[in-house]
Order: C-alpha cells, then sequence, then structure tokens
C-alpha cells in the first residue's frame, strides 16, 4: 500500500533562515565602554534575538529582538526586512564582564535591560 504523500515533502525545499547584521563595535579600554550600533534585518518569521556575551561567557546583553509575524512562506527568498536598530554602550569591569548598558542619556543594569528587551519584543 503507498503511504500518502505530504505537500512538503513532495517538494523537497527546506528554506533557508535569513538574518543580516550590519553593526559597528567600538571597544575603548581606557574607560571600559563597548558601543555597538547598527540594524538587524532579515525574515519575519520565525521570532529572532540578537546578543553579545561578555568575557566571562556568563554575562549576556540582549542587542535586540523581533517577535515573528507571518509564517513559513515568508522564509522563501533572502530577506532584508527591518527587525531592529541597535544603538548602546556596554560598561564593562576590569575583567571584561558586563555591568551596565547605556541608551541615549538612561543608564540600565544588565538585568534591567534584559527585561526591557523583553518586555518590548513584539
Amino acid at each position: 500500500m503507498q503511504q500518502p504523500r505530504h505537500a512538503c515533502a513532495s517538494v523537497g525545499v527546506t528554506p533557508s533562515l535569513d538574518l543580516h547584521a550590519a553593526l559597528n563595535f567600538a571597544e575603548d579600554d581606557k574607560n571600559r565602554t563597548l558601543t555597538i550600533s547598527g540594524s538587524v534585518t532579515g525574515d519575519t518569521f520565525p521570532s529572532s534575538e540578537a546578543f553579545v556575551v561578555d568575557q566571562s561567557g556568563k554575562g549576556k546583553v540582549f542587542l535586540g529582538a523581533k517577535k515573528e509575524e507571518g509564517g513559513i512562506l515568508d522564509l522563501f527568498g533572502d530577506n532584508n526586512e527591518p527587525l531592529y536598530n541597535v544603538n548602546i554602550t556596554i560598561n564593562f569591569d576590569k575583567n571584561g564582564n558586563f555591568i551596565s548598558v547605556t541608551q541615549g542619556n538612561k543608564t540600565y543594569t544588565v538585568a534591567e535591560w534584559n527585561k526591557y528587551v523583553k518586555d518590548n519584543f513584539k
């Protein structure tokens, strides 16, 4: 008996996930800062996030996050839909561990910043 064929299986195509980052990094060892600016583009499906990790490998700062829109058909082609912009300065200690994030004239602890990004995940 022949098994039913599914549309996706018969096509045999797996679309790629597109995520493009155009980011500038400027480290200032004297002032212990890492400034990151730029943008992230790509597919609007699935959800995406970007982050950097400090020297310890444990401290993580979100650069941005975007909740999915659309569906699997939005994966086809090399998409460059705007997802999020980045313009932050990360402050770190003498060991290279992240301690705070500054955006504009406001400074957040790392936990506050990451919560801010998560709360604005849309």
